[in-house]
């Protein structure tokens, strides 16, 4: 059997307490063999095998000279005997094949760190890290049990810092029974900071920095340099492509690579990087220790120039912007499943990675990657991860006092804030953000932020710079030639006129629209169109027109998940069968009820008033006053809290005519 796994796992602790176990076993006894260590000299098959024939009573003058006839005599001693022979910290196979006893009575126990699949019979067990439990049982009877039982939260922020390896804990357990006087939130308040981590490790002649060298030093040259690359990353957990990119700074074209492959199995045989798991595309996802990628990023520092290293993250960052902008745009074309499952698998891996490319001062690329996210984060409902990865890219952009990375920031907290219902602090970032664009120039990006502060606005009573906003936005990238820009903003201008009850304008308007989105060919912004088409041919009274563009903006909506999209769609459904015909008003709630549920899960605020009063409506159609009249206030208090004078209005009109 051999015992393999990290640095500092304990598998030579855990050797040891099998060996003892199987004492009864092994009738004729043990032998224990240390090979390679890093308090010593690495010793050859033939200096070993000199020592195992000296313990199993060969007389000095009778072992021979060469390492085959030694281990012939070796094999010969223990032919008819029950042994149990340790090879504790071998380095390869080479050390093992001439000290494997020929018997069948014996066996072999070997621990290494390296992943030894070569040995014919072998069993390979992986010592894994321990769980938090049986780290704070290590902790307990080393430094006592009451110590930790007064600090919890600094117990499980030490916990957190050894992160399950044993030499972690055996060290901090150490230091704190070796300092009574010190509270356990003094060392895990030095293990939290990850630069200062490993050295903190260290007690007498234990050192986890010493354990996780000696692996180090036995790589390549190239497996080497991957190593401390890997250090640089925002998280311990990465895909394989984003190692092709580290090494090649090329993106996009990360196919199979020899070379990649063979540093990551020297990686993966040196116990320095795991097999995960398998991503949504179906590649292989690696990770690495937070220890050990503490001690690459330390060895980044100390063997890599700034620009090297500067260099390498660029790659990086490059490389998932890169891959977001392709999600994206299968996204909004196909609403492609692999996209989809890709970007939610790699949600919390991008959040990080903005904010590690805010930390390591690559602001602009952070900025690049925000805006790519934009739709992606409306589109998936990442209301919190969107306005965090925005908040940190503005406060980056702001201490740099680029006024076109802080406009962007602005534009992506302004969208989030309204999928928030926070209308009066997104218009301040509309505002400070188109302004910013105008003054710079930037006429696509300012026309983009005026589309989305109209749709925002508009239902919001600020109906004439809802005008002026999408008029602007018509003009300037009908102006472009950006096709998708305009469906958007006339989509925005055809619902600006119809709050202003200008319906006959609004339809010829988004009818330009509609030829514009068939054209686009991109199912979500189409699906959009026919959605905002169906509202103003119900307000003509042209309801089977309504009901077939509801009908196939359902359709798009379902086939690119679009959830959002989907809810108001069937939001509108209801609206349409209460309007075509009030006394049959039950069939509006099916619809109605379906939206309402999925508003809520969403955190879709404005939709879930919508539905509120839209169900009132139907509740008062049917004379069932009490539920009509429920429906109706839960409706009014959401439209103060949204600032929606206009719905409000609608509302106590409706609370009136119940009273009346």
């Amino acid at each position: 059997m051999i015992l393999t796994g990290l640095p500092g796992v304990g598998k030579t602790t855990a050797a040891t307490h099998l060996a003892h176990r199987l004492g009864d076993t092994f009738r004729d006894g043990q032998l224990y063999v240390q090979l390679d260590s890093a308090r010593g000299p690495h010793r050859t098959a033939a200096t070993v095998l000199a020592d195992l024939l000296l313990s199993i009573g060969v007389a000095g003058s009778a072992i021979p000279r060469t390492v085959s006839q030694r281990a012939a005599l070796y094999r010969a001693k223990l032919a008819d005997r029950r042994v149990l022979v340790v090879l504790d910290d071998v380095r390869d196979t080479s050390q093992v094949q001439y000290l494997l006893p020929g018997g069948g009575g014996c066996a072999v126990l070997i621990t290494s760190r390296a992943r030894l699949t070569a040995i014919p019979g072998a069993h390979l067990l992986d010592v894994e890290p321990l769980d938090d439990a049986d780290g704070r049982t290590l902790l307990d009877r080393i430094a006592g049990t009451r110590r930790f039982a007064t600090e919890k939260e600094a117990t499980e922020s030490l916990l957190a810092g050894c992160a399950g390896l044993p030499l972690a804990l055996r060290v901090a357990g150490a230091r704190l029974a070796g300092s009574p006087h010190r509270p356990v939130r003094w060392l895990a308040g030095r293990l939290a900071d990850e630069q200062r981590r490993l050295g903190e490790l260290r007690v007498g002649d234990l050192a986890l920095r010493a354990c996780v060298a000696t692996a180090y030093q036995g790589l390549t040259p190239d497996a080497a340099q991957v190593f401390r690359a890997l250090g640089l990353l925002p998280t311990g957990e990465f895909p394989s492509w984003l190692l092709a990119v580290m090494m090649s700074g090329v993106v996009g074209e990360e196919g199979p690579d020899d070379r990649v492959d063979d540093i990551l199995d020297a990686l993966i045989h040196a116990n320095l990087i795991r097999v995960h798991q398998v991503d949504p595309e179906g590649g292989p996802r690696y990770r690495m220790h937070d220890l050990l990628r503490a001690y690459a990023a330390e060895r980044a520092v100390e063997e890599e120039s700034p620009a090297r290293r500067r260099e390498i993250v660029g790659r990086v960052l490059d490389g998932w912007l890169h891959r977001v902008r392709v999600a994206g745009e299968q996204l909004l074309r196909t609403g492609a499943d692999a996209a989809t499952a890709w970007l939610e698998y790699e949600r919390t891996s991008l959040a990080a990675t903005v904010e590690y490319a805010v930390r390591s001062h690559h602001g602009v690329q952070a900025s690049e990657l925000v805006a790519a996210l934009d739709d992606i984060c409306h589109q998936r409902n990442w209301w919190d991860d969107w306005e965090r990865m925005a908040q940190v890219v503005l406060d980056r952009a702001s201490a740099d006092g680029d006024r076109r990375r802080i406009a962007m920031a602005q534009g992506s907290l302004a969208r989030a804030s309204v999928a928030r219902g926070r209308a009066d602090e997104a218009v301040r970032w509309f505002v400070s953000a188109i302004q910013q664009l105008d003054e710079l120039g930037e006429q696509c990006q300012a026309a983009y932020l005026r589309v989305h502060s109209s749709f925002a606005i508009a239902d919001r009573g600020m109906t004439e710079d809802a005008h002026s906003d999408a008029a602007a936005a018509v003009a300037v990238l009908s102006a472009l030639g950006d096709l998708r820009g305009t469906v958007l903003a006339l989509r925005s201008l055809g619902s600006v006129l119809f709050h202003q009850h200008r319906e006959a304008e609004a339809a010829r308007v988004l009818a330009r629209a509609l030829e514009a989105a068939e054209r686009l060919g991109q199912p979500l912004a189409l699906a959009d169109v026919l959605q905002a088409l169906a509202v103003i041919e119900m307000a003509l009274g042209r309801y089977p027109a309504a009901a077939r563009n509801l009908d196939r903006a359902l359709t798009h909506y379902r086939a690119v998940r679009h959830r959002p999209g989907e809810a108001y769609a069937l939001f509108t459904i209801g609206r349409l069968r209460l309007a075509r015909d009030p006394e049959g008003a039950a069939e509006a709630f099916g619809p109605l009820a379906q939206a309402g549920r999925m508003f809520s899960e969403l955190g879709e605020r404005r939709g879930e008033a919508l539905t509120e009063f839209m169900q009132g409506r139907a509740h008062a159609a049917l004379g069932d006053q009490a539920r009509a009249r429920g429906g109706f206030g839960a409706a009014l208090a959401a439209f103060r809290a949204l600032s929606m004078p206009a719905w409000e209005k609608r509302t106590r009109d409706e609370l009136g005519n119940l009273d009346r």
